[in-house]
């Protein structure tokens, strides 16, 4: 296929690339949620905790969406996946908010927040999925 037009994602080569980014940023979330920091998640803790979600993979998630919603990546995580990482995320949410003692309006709020994230990648799985 080659060149289709002059946007910075309207050749095969860009194509490629973006679609290895969200593979990349994917195995980063599979890879920490496993308990394996990568050397990219290494800055915030060893375990997956709350500081790792809210300060690298809802970030992650948020580009990845990007990607996808607005780049339109070939690649996208598979939605049995992006099922497994929302019950984890938000076991470790449930787990730990508490310890960070919020008011009960922050929690719920930020809770709104995680869940509204995972379910825009969510609906963009299935719907690739299905197609």
């Amino acid at each position: 296929m080659g060149t289709w037009g002059s946007g910075n994602f309207d050749d095969d080569s860009a194509r490629d690339f973006l679609a290895n980014m969200v593979a990349y940023w994917e195995s980063i979330i599979d890879r920490t949620l496993a308990g394996e920091m990568t050397q990219e998640a290494g800055w915030f803790t060893f375990q997956p905790g709350l500081e790792t979600i809210g300060g690298c993979l809802m970030p992650m998630l948020e580009i990845i969406l990007a990607a996808l919603e607005h780049l339109e990546s070939d690649h996208c995580p598979e939605a049995q996946k992006v099922e497994n990482w929302s019950q984890q995320i938000l076991e470790v949410f449930d787990a730990e908010i508490d310890d960070w003692d919020p008011d009960d309006e922050f929690k719920v709020e930020r809770r709104q927040v995680i869940e509204q994230t995972i379910d825009r990648l969510l609906k963009i799985a299935r719907t690739r999925e299905d197609a």
